[in-house]
């Protein structure tokens, strides 16, 4: 856990950062991301889009047509994820992190990927993928 506060634009977060609420899995996948890459600000807003869609940053996002769970929506039959992995917010977003560098080398490569395959709803949702 962190104690932090964050400014993008906005204000993120202040105080411990557990990742258990979007706003303090925002403000964690921040500072994980910054760690990563030099260009935050660009991957930053890619990341941000990406995870908004695919859980809104809730780490408990199921998706009921298949195993893809936690913030990354990672598909924890595939990947041999468990239920440990699925509770803890710091680490859906180090393996989604982890996952999108060695895959696709960037957020925005990633956010690239997804919206090259979104396609519209009929309820106006946005339906994407980018495993």
């Amino acid at each position: 856990m962190l104690a932090v506060l964050l400014t993008f634009g906005m204000t993120v977060a202040v105080g411990t950062v557990d990742g258990t609420t979007p706003i303090t899995a925002r403000a964690l996948g921040a500072v994980l991301l910054v760690e990563r890459t030099d260009e935050f600000d660009r991957e930053w807003a890619c990341l941000n889009e990406l995870w908004q869609h695919e859980s809104g940053w809730d780490y408990q996002a199921a998706n009921p047509a298949s195993s893809a769970r936690g913030i990354p929506q990672a598909l924890v039959n595939l990947h041999e994820l468990d239920e440990a992995w699925q509770r803890d917010p710091t680490e859906q977003i180090r393996w989604g992190l982890d996952y999108i560098f060695r895959r696709y080398g960037s957020p925005c490569s990633a956010w690239e990927a997804w919206t090259g395959r979104a396609s519209l709803l009929p309820d106006g949702r946005w339906h994407g993928g980018w495993y």
